[in-house]
């Protein structure tokens, strides 16, 4: 390395010796399960009393159906349970018309050799769809960190995964939090002291729950900023969504944007 440069092998054992290291998991991430529809939000009703920007680090013990992981939307998983007694449901109405689909039916729920080309069991299945209703995930998530313990209890990082009791389904980190609770922590705004004509509050969590506070006092103040943050972000959704080819219609949305700052800061309702 006379030149200044890092050679190849160098580099490489660089990179070998090189540690991911943990990253923790606070509320408000996302997990999701391998036969979800969508992610679910994670959260913890109270605090264990370890804190990053602000928001509440999560620990190995978190595996609460609703109180600590929520729904993952519809479950795909052919072994959920619901999605047999659908299916039962299904077979006794076919009986009635067809013989035939109901012995290929019957084969394939009562375990024995599918059948070649069974396209009759392989629709019904494909067909069936339940919303996702665990009953409870695993004990505690797997691979919990070592390095840092919140009341003796290890905390949740990225590669914590837990098991739906369910239907068996992997659940898995998709998203820590830490970037969200970061941008809760950098808009939060004492609106305490705000008035008519103040620059529209950020639509965090943190400064919409003190709008909720305020308009248990202030009723009439709360509903005029919370009509303008939402007609701001209506219009963000929109200036986002719309077609980008349609450059008419973007700088007609970005003037409606830009008109409802100017009206909100001259104190306008």
């Amino acid at each position: 390395m006379a030149d200044g440069k890092i050679t190849a092998k160098a580099e490489a054992e660089v990179e070998e010796n090189v540690v991911e290291q943990d990253v923790y998991v606070l509320h408000g991430g996302l997990a999701a399960c391998q036969y979800g529809s969508r992610t679910s939000r994670l959260r913890v009703p109270e605090c264990h009393g370890t804190y990053i920007h602000d928001m509440p680090v999560m620990t190995y013990k978190d595996t609460e159906v609703n109180d600590n992981v929520q729904p993952f939307g519809f479950c795909q998983c052919p072994d959920n349970p619901e999605r047999q007694l659908i299916a039962q449901d299904i077979m006794k109405e076919v009986e009635k018309q067809s013989h035939d689909i109901l012995d290929s039916i019957m084969d394939f729920f009562a375990g024995e050799p599918e059948k070649e080309n069974d396209e009759y069991s392989n629709v019904l299945m494909e067909k069936i769809i339940v919303q996702c209703h665990p009953k409870s995930f695993s004990h505690e998530w797997n691979d919990a960190s070592d390095d840092l313990y919140i009341n003796e209890e290890k905390a949740l990082v990225t590669k914590c995964t837990c098991v739906c009791e369910q239907c068996g389904g992997q659940i898995f980190i998709v998203d820590d939090g830490q970037n969200n609770a970061a941008f809760e922590q950098q808009s939060k705004t004492d609106l305490s002291n705000w008035k008519e004509g103040d620059p529209i509050p950020d639509a965090s969590e943190t400064n919409l729950k003190q709008l909720e506070d305020l308009g248990k006092t202030d009723s009439e103040l709360y509903k005029n900023m919370k009509e303008q943050i939402e007609k701001r972000n209506a219009l963000d959704d929109e200036i986002r969504f719309c077609d980008p080819e349609n450059e008419e219609q973007r700088t007609e949305l970005e003037k409606q944007r830009e008109d409802l700052e100017k009206e909100y800061k001259a104190g306008k309702k």
